[in-house]
């Protein structure tokens, strides 16, 4: 993400003092309408025009497929004007306790909090989620140990992400992930899974699960189904584009030029 402004500071961020009642109470809660929270701020996290369906899908599948507990707590989540309902993924939690983070004032974002160094006590939270926002975070390596170092023994981290899309600065847009890349980051974790949409050999978006505990058979099977049905309706199966998907994601030179290097 970025550097946390002292100027925006919120009152009652749980530094070191783990993500509590009090703290999800009055800021996790508050959040009840299109405009919603205290804090926080447009980090790029929506990739430029708003949250796409398809990664909401995803990040939906996960809330049926995973056993995850709360407090759940998303990098990343201001709300783009006019996208309110659809980037809006409380609801997708039923009533557990939520936070929205990020780092300057905007819609949907209850606390300004800088994800690597984010100042929650160790083993504290119970879901993160980094929803198409690792991209625009300058170290995203750190960023994921600070994660891992906030997540209760048995927490899950949900992030999706971006390989083969435009530039979109929401400050600032760092990098592009492979399935490689993602798995790598997500290493630390003993339970993952990554996977794609797009053409397996430049995809448009990579998602990847990390639990701090190993994947129980009956779950990884779960989710394994979850995704194949979300490949098939997002993706066409998996097999590639999905159909004009691509034409609408890649502009037609780079997309020419990567026909003529496959070639």
């Amino acid at each position: 993400m970025g550097e946390v402004h002292d100027d925006v500071q919120p009152e009652g961020l749980p530094q070191e003092d783990g993500v509590t009642e009090d703290a999800i109470g009055r800021m996790g809660k508050s959040h009840g309408d299109a405009g919603g929270g205290r804090h926080g701020v447009q980090v790029g996290v929506r990739d430029g025009d708003g949250l796409r369906p398809s990664v909401r899908a995803f990040v939906e599948l996960c809330a049926g497929a995973l056993p995850l507990a709360g407090p759940v707590v998303e990098f990343g989540s201001y709300q783009v004007p006019g996208q309110e309902g659809l980037s809006d993924l409380r609801p997708l939690f039923g009533g557990m306790d939520y936070l929205g983070a990020d780092i300057r004032r905007g819609p949907g974002v209850d606390v300004v909090m800088d994800l690597h160094l984010t100042g929650l006590r160790a083993g504290s939270v119970g879901t993160v989620l980094i929803v198409d926002t690792l991209e625009h975070v300058e170290d995203p390596r750190r960023a994921l140990e600070e994660v891992h170092r906030v997540l209760s023994p048995r927490g899950t981290v949900v992030l999706t992400t971006v390989m083969n899309f435009p530039v979109h600065e929401h400050p600032c847009d760092y990098w592009r992930f492979t399935v490689q890349g993602v798995s790598s980051l997500l290493r630390p974790f003993p339970g993952t899974a990554v996977d794609s949409l797009g053409d397996p050999g430049f995809p448009h978006t990579v998602v990847g699960v990390g639990l701090m505990r190993p994947m129980p058979s009956d779950v990884e099977a779960s989710l394994a189904e979850a995704r194949r049905g979300w490949k098939e309706e997002w993706d066409g199966g998996g097999g590639g584009a999905g159909g004009s998907t691509m034409d609408r994601l890649v502009p037609p030179l780079l997309h020419e030029l990567h026909g003529r290097i496959r070639r």
